[in-house]
């Protein structure tokens, strides 16, 4: 499926040194696209838009799971009652690392780390033909792994 939006310029505001620029925009009703002069004005100097009604679409804003499970507290999920006897990390900070638990960032490559310092029987060959790739790239992936599992160990 593809879809068009037209838009005429107008050289008449255009001067020739100007340099334009074109802004596209996706709000929730349609897409306006603005083509903007160098020179100095608030005005577009051509503009149109198109309803997504107008162009058979339909666009559904995606929810980022991961930012909305880091804005709420993992304990109570924002409702802390925000006093020392019934404290949690919404409170009181990630007093037990739960949230260094579920940092992806941190815990794979503390598990590539402690793979290659605890199996001493890997098999790089048959790993590097599973991943379609060289046994130099499975050592490199190990070796960025380990940096930066080191470099993570420094910042909790």
């Amino acid at each position: 499926m593809q879809k068009y939006i037209h838009l005429d310029l107008n050289y008449a505001h255009h001067q020739e040194k100007d340099e334009i620029s074109v802004t596209v925009k996706l709000d929730d009703e349609g897409i306006v696209i603005d083509v903007w002069g160098s020179s100095d004005t608030d005005e577009p100097i051509a503009t149109t838009y198109e309803l997504y009604d107008e162009l058979g679409v339909s666009v559904t804003e995606v929810v980022d799971e991961d930012s909305t499970m880091r804005d709420k507290c993992l304990y109570c999920a924002g409702d802390c009652p925000n006093d020392e006897d019934n404290c949690c990390d919404g409170y009181s900070g990630d007093i037990d690392n739960l949230y260094v638990w579920q940092d992806d960032s941190i815990q794979f490559p503390r598990l590539l780390a402690e793979i290659m310092a605890t199996q001493e029987n890997l098999d790089f060959t048959l790993l590097a033909e599973s991943m379609d790739l060289d046994v130099a790239y499975i050592d490199e992936l190990f070796d960025r792994a380990n940096t930066a599992w080191e470099k993570a160990k420094k910042q909790v």
